[in-house]
């Protein structure tokens, strides 16, 4: 399974998440490890549209 790729070779079915991670970072800044940020209490709006998901 492939989850991550260079910003050009993104699937075009994936390109609107690639967006959706460029503006949630734009607000958020690098957080230059997730750990120095702790929990977000937010998401971008494409991200709280989804349905639940199960654990993969």
């Amino acid at each position: 399974m492939e989850a991550i790729y260079y910003e050009d070779d993104v699937p075009a079915q994936w390109s609107e998440y690639y967006k959706a991670n460029v503006e949630f970072f734009d607000v958020l800044g690098s957080p230059g490890g997730a750990a120095k940020l702790g929990e977000i209490d937010h998401d971008h709006p494409i991200v709280a549209a989804l349905p639940p998901q199960n654990g993969a």
